[in-house]
């Protein structure tokens, strides 16, 4: 080995360690308490991951709008190892994204080995610029299945770059294998064959390589293409059977299939080139809202790199890297979401990187062109102003990740951190006896959502329902949880105190007030506690019993589409044959739809009126939408609802009243008219004390 062979493996190896323990302290630093909590996503793996201990093993998951089933494969044992832990879910990945600095270390230096020092420079700079990446960071240390593919993609490249060259087995088996588990990852990995078909074709319109040059390495080919389709085919089996899960995902955000597809789609490429130095993705969980991907002079050497590499696109490496960027930055253009979304970039950052680091590398060989005599003395300076600016920019991304986005209040909300993480802890220290806790999540939330950081990490004796309290079978589903488990007796109801779209009109008390008797309350931080006994489990719930479905219009556009009056456990009040007795009490659930956009907020007032037509007694709600909303946000369509429970006073005298309902503008205080009957009230029934 030459001296300068030797010097070269020497620094190699050097760099080698310090890439590997800069992505290490990044990628692992505290990684079980940072980011503190768990995203869904992370949960929703973790649930699927202690199925696959259980012996269901899969390459697709349709939960959570269905995943490929590589990470929870690798989560599985990491749970078995570490439990229900954060860092058992996050570990898997972020080894992955550590692992993918080096092998863009190492593919940098196979791309551009022809030139002397040029590979160890791209390879050395694009892992490092990789390694230290704030979004990279920020999305390596989350259970995302998209970070397999930020390994597997440039490994599958590499083998098959050296397989290719060096008319190697070894490698293009590599390269094989890495494909056809990257199909098990990530959606943008579907692309993979047509990244190598149009880089083939290129090559051959561009190389003009002879037949000798084709034909030996034909076999290599067959391997690829065998090798690379058997390990995929469990999951090209699944979707054969399964079409609806290929793209169940994607088909929900493909952009031509909204109308002005092609606005769309210029505004959502500008939107994601902006990324290179203009601004970034302003989700909290990729980022810090808008900062760019590539910040100041990062963002100069990839645009310099792009130019050059289309420059010099003769050359198989520049070809290769600038197809990859196009094609892997379709997946982001062509789905209709918040733009920019750099997870959906995620297939194209190991080219990025590396077309930075080019960019670099080219423009300082341009400053050597004139540097004369002091040559050695430029590449010196070059040297430590390159390790000057990493540090630094090291420095900053610590900076900015553990301190800064961390601590960041939307973040924190994203991991569920205030709630769900306080009440797993509290009810897992301090559990009641015979006790079932009921809770609800965010109604804004689509219908089939599940809490699945909560159901992954609560590991404790009490059993936890949590529900979506708008769906019309909440009170079913509710009723059902408890009288399946006849040994509980009480219920504990959890109240978020900062969160009003989590059962937003009061389902879950209005119906534990309904069919139980209401004991205390306990305060808690950041949420409340009710306790319930006495719960009646021998019939099914429902918000709208026997409800009076006669739709009822105004003039302001609403309608009341159902109206329900009930008793104690839904016994029926409005008969002679059930009269209400001193101190009785009834519930009203009121239903709405708005037809045109309200221009107002309402509120809803129910009236008991004697034989005479006088008010003896009244309650009042607002209207409010199942996500929380005044009526003056709506939009027609919009639905929402009323519950009220009301307690007679004891001092009203025997006779029958008339329940009327009028709805009215709660700054003007104006009613709504009814339709056709031109009069403010509505009679919803009578009952007799």
């Amino acid at each position: 080995m030459t001296r300068e062979r030797t010097l070269r493996a020497g620094i190699v190896l050097a760099v080698g360690l310090v890439l590997l323990a800069t992505a290490g302290y990044f990628r692992l630093y505290r990684l079980g308490e940072i980011p503190s909590g768990l995203f869904l996503d992370e949960g929703a793996n973790g649930l699927d991951a202690l199925r696959v201990l259980d012996g269901q093993i899969a390459p697709f998951y349709p939960a959570n709008n269905g995943r490929e089933g590589l990470l929870i494969l690798l989560i599985a044992p990491s749970v078995a190892w570490l439990g229900q832990t954060a860092l058992a879910l996050r570990l898997p990945g972020a080894l992955a994204g550590v692992a993918a600095v080096l092998v863009v270390f190492a593919l940098g230096q196979v791309l551009f080995a022809h030139h002397r020092w040029r590979g160890v420079a791209v390879g050395a700079l694009a892992a490092a610029f990789m390694a230290t990446s704030l979004t990279q960071t920020i999305l390596g240390r989350i259970a995302f299945r998209s970070n397999l593919l930020l390994l597997l993609l440039p490994l599958a490249v590499l083998g098959v770059w050296l397989g290719w060259r060096r008319r190697s087995w070894g490698w293009m088996a590599l390269g094989a294998v890495a494909t056809g588990l990257a199909v098990y990852t990530y959606i943008p990995a579907r692309l993979l064959p047509v990244f190598w078909l149009i880089a083939a074709a290129t090559l051959l319109l561009t190389q003009r390589p002879s037949r000798a040059e084709i034909t030996p390495r034909l076999p290599l080919l067959t391997l690829y293409v065998g090798l690379s389709g058997l390990v995929a085919l469990p999951l090209l089996v699944h979707f054969a059977l399964n079409p609806a899960d290929f793209s169940s995902r994607s088909g929900d955000l493909w952009i031509f299939a909204q109308g002005d597809a092609l606005g769309l789609l210029v505004r959502n490429l500008l939107d994601h080139l902006a990324v290179f130095g203009v601004h970034g993705d302003v989700n909290w969980r990729h980022n810090l809202p808008g900062r760019p991907l590539l910040v100041g002079v990062e963002a100069l050497f990839f645009w310099i790199g792009v130019v050059s590499s289309l420059v010099q696109w003769r050359q198989p490496a520049r070809q290769l890297l600038l197809i990859w960027l196009g094609v892997f930055l379709l997946p982001a253009v062509l789905a209709l979401d918040f733009a920019p979304n750099t997870l959906r970039m995620t297939a194209m950052m190991p080219a990025v990187f590396l077309v930075t680091a080019l960019g670099a590398v080219d423009s300082a060989s341009w400053l050597l062109r004139f540097t004369g005599r002091f040559r050695r003395s430029t590449v010196a300076g070059l040297v430590i102003a390159a390790v000057i600016f990493l540090g630094w920019r090291a420095a900053d991304s610590a900076r900015l990740y553990f301190d800064t986005w961390a601590n960041a209040a939307p973040v924190l909300e994203n991991f569920d951190v205030p709630k769900w993480l306080r009440l797993k802890d509290d009810i897992e220290a301090n559990p009641r006896q015979d006790t079932v806790y009921i809770a609800t999540f965010d109604n804004r939330h689509p219908a089939g959502y599940q809490q699945y950081n909560f159901d992954f990490l609560y590991q404790g004796n009490a059993p936890v329902h949590i529900y979506r309290s708008m769906d019309d079978d909440f009170a079913a589903q509710l009723s059902q949880a408890l009288a399946a488990a006849p040994e509980f007796l009480h219920v504990a109801a959890v109240e978020w105190t900062a969160d009003p779209y989590a059962d937003a009109t009061g389902r879950l008390p209005f119906l534990l007030v309904k069919y139980g008797r209401f004991v205390e309350t306990e305060e808690r931080e950041g949420y409340r506690l009710h306790h319930f006994d006495n719960l009646h489990t021998d019939t099914a719930w429902t918000v709208y019993p026997a409800a009076e479905q006669n739709v009822t219009r105004f003039d302001n556009g609403f309608v009341l589409r159902a109206a329900a009056l009930s008793g104690p456990a839904d016994t029926p009040i409005l008969s002679e044959d059930c009269p209400l007795l001193a101190g009785a009490e009834f519930w009203a659930a009121l239903r709405w739809r708005a037809e045109t956009a309200p221009q107002a907020d309402y509120r809803v007032s129910l009236r008991l009126h004697n034989a005479d037509g006088v008010v003896v007694h009244q309650a009042e709600a607002p209207v409010l939408g199942f996500d929380y909303s005044s009526t003056a946000a709506w939009q027609p369509g919009h639905e929402g609802e009323s519950l009220l429970h009301i307690v007679l006073p004891a001092e009203l005298p025997p006779g029958t009243y008339e329940v009327r309902l009028v709805l009215y503008d709660q700054v003007t205080l104006t009613p709504a008219v009814v339709v056709d009957v031109w009069t403010p009230e509505v009679v919803l029934g009578c009952l007799t004390k």
